[in-house]
């Protein structure tokens, strides 16, 4: 089944972000990605870090490799999700349980992300990520592709290891993603 296509535009109009653009648009046509499809918003930019706002922005990295591609939108698309005004207060306390399950974890690259909050976050969200991949791709493949990420490798770690205590926790604070995304989608603000 065809995926709904989001609004896909290019930052700077360069073969490789027109590339990376056709593998994407590829991908919706290869895979049902609608649950994982919260904002209908994303730009393709060349040598930038995938982010999720203020608007949904992919590297061109991964124009040749359908399994990164999808997993790094799956990525970006579920920091939208845990900022839906309905679910937000249930990530934000299940991010307080976890610094109490995994204290220390290491802050900075590769090992880590910028700050502990963002380390917190990103538990749910790289959960919510290898379960995706898990359902789109299979168990071994997922966690292949898990294991060859260069960043946040710790938190990823965890993941793995930790796997169904972390889902348990994601489940009982009713943060898995439903088959369809709520209409109409409110989102808090961030960096307001």
């Amino acid at each position: 089944m065809q995926s709904r296509i989001p609004e896909i535009t290019l930052v700077n109009g360069t073969l490789r972000e027109q590339q990376t653009k056709d593998q994407l648009m590829h991908v919706f046509e290869q895979y049902n990605l609608e649950k994982w499809l919260y904002t209908e918003r994303i730009q393709i930019e060349g040598n930038v870090i995938p982010h999720s706002h203020p608007v949904l922005t992919l590297n061109t990295q991964y124009s040749n490799y359908t399994q990164a591609l999808i997993a790094t939108y799956i990525h970006e698309q579920i920091h939208w999700f845990v900022l839906l005004i309905e679910k937000a207060e249930s990530a934000y306390t299940a991010m307080g349980i976890f610094r109490h399950m995994y204290p220390g974890l290491p802050v900075g690259l590769p090992d880590g992300c910028g700050d502990d909050w963002s380390n917190l976050l990103h538990i749910e969200v790289n959960y919510l990520e290898y379960r995706g991949l898990t359902e789109l791709f299979g168990s071994e493949a997922a966690r292949q592709g898990i294991v060859r990420k260069e960043y946040y490798k710790k938190i990823y770690e965890l993941i793995l290891r930790e796997t169904e205590k972390v889902g348990e926790m994601i489940a009982h604070h009713g943060l898995l993603l439903p088959e369809r995304p709520p209409e109409p989608r409110e989102f808090l603000q961030v960096g307001a």
